[in-house]
């Protein structure tokens, strides 16, 4: 119960403040103090994995924007801007582009092949960043045309040094 009385159901996807005027829902927060000059998008269904992603970012003392989708067709319709991606204040192209291989539906070497022929995209760098990469699935990733590829870890400290190397050739790009 709060101050004001009891909470009412799904406070926390129905949550509105003001802020100078603009309304932020609970999922858009004002990002005044961020820096946003570099923004990566990471296309990963697992949760956990994109919460260590996120703490490996943070121990590198990365200060960009991390949008997450979590399916290769997501991911499309974030880069052409595409209904709920349509802001592209809070959706921003992506400098970098961070692709789990195994997605639902269509794979990350579908949104390799489809982001390589785009005429505006096909530049972008992208690494894989998958559980395993048997050599022949490695060919048909690099195949597809991915910038470079790091294997997922438990290890914390060995997370952090392949994310560390990732921000290595977002840097390299900028």
């Amino acid at each position: 119960m709060s101050r004001n009385g009891p909470l009412p159901d799904g406070i926390f996807s129905h949550l509105r403040s003001s802020y100078d005027g603009a309304t932020y829902s609970a999922q858009r927060v004002p990002r005044s103090g961020l820096n946003q000059s570099q923004a990566i998008l990471l296309i990963e269904n697992d949760e956990s994995d994109v919460f260590f992603f996120r703490r490996a970012l943070s121990s590198c003392h990365f200060r960009g924007l991390v949008r997450v989708v979590g399916t290769a067709w997501q991911a499309r319709d974030y880069m052409e801007g595409r209904g709920e991606y349509a802001d592209r204040t809070y959706f921003p192209i992506p400098h970098l582009i961070v692709c789990d291989l195994h997605l639902p539906g269509a794979s990350g070497v579908d949104f390799l092949r489809w982001i390589r022929e785009h005429p505006v995209f096909h530049s972008l760098p992208i690494i894989v960043w998958t559980g395993s990469l048997p050599e022949k699935e490695l060919q048909l990733v690099m195949a597809a045309g991915a910038s470079s590829y790091q294997l997922k870890t438990p290890e914390f400290r060995t997370l952090c040094e392949r994310v560390d190397e990732m921000l290595k050739l977002l840097a390299a790009h900028a």
